[in-house]
């Protein structure tokens, strides 16, 4: 196995744990939104870093699904089809971004389900604090912030 390859599979995990109990665009959605800290030079632009450190400032306590997703499924063979794609840029992002008429293009970086915060440093410094991070979109239940 490459280390590319690892990093993938390690993406498809945890986007799967994140939004899987969500549906193929949420965890498609919480994938761009790992490669939008890699592509802005969070944790120096390394895959495993972001990913190790995704739930530094996450909206709950902890992510909804610690078990392996079933691969026979058809919605996680279509998920991990789109892995590819986000991992390596040529997949533009149309689920967390969105244009800004004077700033320009914002991309999702947090997610939260709106109904489920019970992290209130979160609330705080993401949701309450548009200036700084403005919501990009709402997939399904997830909404992204920049």
């Amino acid at each position: 196995m490459t280390r590319e390859a690892f990093e993938k599979s390690q993406l498809f995990l945890q986007s799967w744990r994140e939004a899987g109990h969500l549906g193929e665009q949420a965890m498609t959605a919480v994938a761009f939104s790992l490669r939008n800290r890699q592509r802005a030079g969070w944790e120096n632009s390394s895959w495993m870093q972001i990913i190790q450190h995704c739930n530094r400032l996450r909206y709950n306590k902890q992510e909804p699904n610690n078990a392996l997703p079933d691969l026979r499924d058809p919605i996680i063979h279509r998920f991990l089809s789109r892995i590819d794609g986000i991992y390596d840029g040529s997949t533009p992002d149309t689920f967390t971004s969105a244009i800004h008429p004077v700033e320009g293009p914002r991309t999702g970086k947090y997610w939260c389900e709106l109904d489920k915060i019970t992290n209130e440093k979160f609330l705080s410094v993401v949701v309450r604090n548009p200036s700084a991070h403005p919501k990009t979109s709402t997939v399904g239940s997830l909404t992204f912030f920049s």
